[in-house]
């Protein structure tokens, strides 16, 4: 049919582009000047991330076990992890902020978790293994 041929075409012509770009790339040996004479661009330079942002959005929700709760925040460019700490007294304390978890999605599950009101903060890890600052606090009732 039409719609197969066209397909295979489009199959075909991929395979003919990636042919050429490799062709390019093993002659011109990493030569920018050499790639774009032959009318192909250049990949950027890879740049590091820098420092990681304050986590945004942090929302909890109430899970469906009994002693737990569901995070989820705003993803962050270039976070590597997030470390989610939990307190269950004053949230201006900073010595009853407890380690809860660590995730490599924006967002998760807490578990084991007393009844009654939880604080929680996330923070996002970056790939140079350094924290950005913690989000603005989530609050939730567990039950």
């Amino acid at each position: 049919t039409a719609l197969q041929n066209l397909q295979a075409a489009a199959v075909a012509q991929r395979a003919l582009l990636s042919q050429e770009g490799s062709y390019v790339e093993n002659k011109a040996a990493g030569s920018a000047a050499t790639i774009a004479l032959a009318g192909m661009g250049v990949r950027a330079e890879r740049a590091p991330v820098g420092a990681m942002p304050k986590v945004l959005d942090l929302k909890t929700t109430t899970s469906d076990h009994a002693g737990a709760l569901d995070w989820m925040c705003k993803p962050v460019k270039g976070a590597s992890a997030y470390i989610v700490q939990t307190c269950t007294g004053d949230p201006l304390v900073e010595a009853n902020w407890h380690y809860a978890d660590t995730a490599v999605k924006s967002s998760g599950t807490l578990e084991g978790l007393a009844s009654g009101k939880v604080f929680v903060r996330v923070c996002a890890r970056g790939a140079d293994a350094k924290n950005g600052p913690w989000s603005d606090l989530a609050e939730e009732m567990v039950r």
